[in-house]
């Protein structure tokens, strides 16, 4: 209401959203306002993984937000983690086959996969340092990107590896697949 009371609604925003606070009466606000895109922190799909990382988020609700976005015209940007704590290679497939059925619905318009990553002074970093799950204090290494720094037993730095090369392969392939639709 502020930005468009002050003539600002003329301009375009993305906002980094909390998806359960989100309903469609404040997105269709927001893009009256102006905002183009929203931006949301899925994470995964697993309903224990979620509970795990004690996040809130029911998939069933998320899927309906991302319509009603859709519906009132806004672009929207879901973020995931692979190798969350308590996540396997099964529960993170699991949700990249999410992320690949809301593309292609047309639910998703950008996504960004990250690793799971400890940042140093959080108690995700500490819950793994004292677990023994860090696999290296080097912390140019803690880029959310290439490398993994913890490992356990269910799911190792490796595994959690190779994961992210099988999605950034699959993301060039959907690149080249949306480029000639």
């Amino acid at each position: 209401k502020a930005i468009i009371d002050n003539g600002m609604d003329d301009l375009h925003y993305e906002a980094m959203c909390s998806i359960i606070t989100l309903d469609k009466q404040m997105m269709k606000a927001m893009h009256k306002a102006g905002y183009y895109k929203i931006r949301v922190g899925i994470e995964t799909v697993n309903l224990d993984v979620l509970n795990h990382n004690q996040k809130a988020l029911n998939i069933d609700t998320v899927t309906r937000r991302l319509e009603e976005a859709k519906e009132v015209g806004l672009k929207t940007y879901g973020t995931f983690m692979m190798g969350m704590p308590g996540s396997s290679k099964k529960t993170d497939l699991r949700t990249s086959s999410y992320i690949e059925k809301m593309i292609l619905n047309g639910l998703l318009d950008n996504a960004q996969i990250s690793i799971c990553t400890p940042q140093p002074g959080t108690p995700f970093y500490d819950y793994a340092k004292i677990k023994g799950y860090l696999t290296t204090e080097d912390y140019s290494r803690y880029d959310g990107g290439r490398n993994a720094v913890v490992s356990s037993s269910t799911y190792s730095k490796s595994s959690i590896e190779s994961m992210m090369q099988l999605r950034t392969e699959e993301r060039r392939v959907w690149k080249e697949c949306r480029s000639r639709w």
